[in-house]
């Protein structure tokens, strides 16, 4: 082999083995760059907005789960509970808004929430208590609307003006519902006859019950009114009445 011609190996065979690494280098970054644009990739995916769920249950004073119950939003369709009181609404978080959930069932009052997008997936326990007087006062108009009590009359022995064990009973359960409704007032009625003898009777019966119901069961003295009706009645009976 001529001396040129060995230049010229020589030459071709340093600059193959030159190459070489710059090849190596040059794979080494481009997978690189695919790897760590496979990373930008995945966490662009990773972060893309998800549904947001806003969910709970529905139940009345006692605790009792209430089926039906309506949930009404202003970003979403109404929806209701189901047998068990749970309820659940799904939102797009890209569009979610500040808004107000409004729950509500029959003649319970209906109570509002408000929610806010950071406050993310939210539960919500809702009680729906009664309405405590009737719809007209939605109108600005008196309400008349009272608790129907259904009260025991209490029925004395002839001539007779102590409290036996039951009617003490009977007196103590008017008194619980009297605390329940402290809104109404009693009217307790006799119904003595015509003649002298028996409104002196009915006079002590009155004073005797409502004395019981002020000193032994806590009523107070101005919650309590009573009346006699002669001749109108069971002559033994006194009625009650709760207004």
């Amino acid at each position: 082999m001529t001396a040129q011609k060995q230049r010229r190996f020589k030459q071709h065979s340093f600059s193959i083995f030159y190459r070489i690494p710059c090849i190596a280098m040059a794979l080494i970054l481009l997978t690189s760059f695919h790897s760590h644009a496979g990373r930008l990739t995945s966490a662009h995916h990773n972060t893309t907005p998800v549904d947001t769920i806003i969910s709970g249950i529905v139940k009345d004073i006692n605790g009792k789960p209430i089926a039906n119950a309506k949930i009404t939003s202003s970003v979403a369709s109404d929806v209701y509970t189901n047998s068990d009181g749970l309820f659940s609404i799904t939102l797009q978080t890209a569009a979610l808004i500040p808004h107000s959930l409004f729950f509500s069932y029959d003649t319970l009052m209906p109570v509002v929430r408000s929610y806010h997008p950071v406050m993310d997936n939210a539960i919500y326990e809702i009680v729906l208590a009664p309405k405590k007087c009737c719809l007209r006062e939605l109108w600005g108009l008196l309400c008349d609307h009272k608790p129907n009590l259904l009260l025991p009359s209490v029925n004395f022995k002839n001539n007779s003006v102590s409290l036996s064990k039951d009617t003490k009973a009977l007196l103590d359960s008017i008194a619980s519902k009297l605390k329940d409704n402290p809104e109404l007032k009693l009217t307790v009625t006799a119904y003595p006859a015509q003649n002298d003898p028996k409104q002196r009777v009915s006079d002590k019966r009155l004073l005797t019950i409502t004395e019981y119901l002020i000193e032994q069961s806590g009523i107070s003295t101005d919650r309590i009114t009573t009346e006699k009706k002669p001749g109108e009645g069971e002559g033994n009976s006194i009625d009650f009445k709760a207004e």
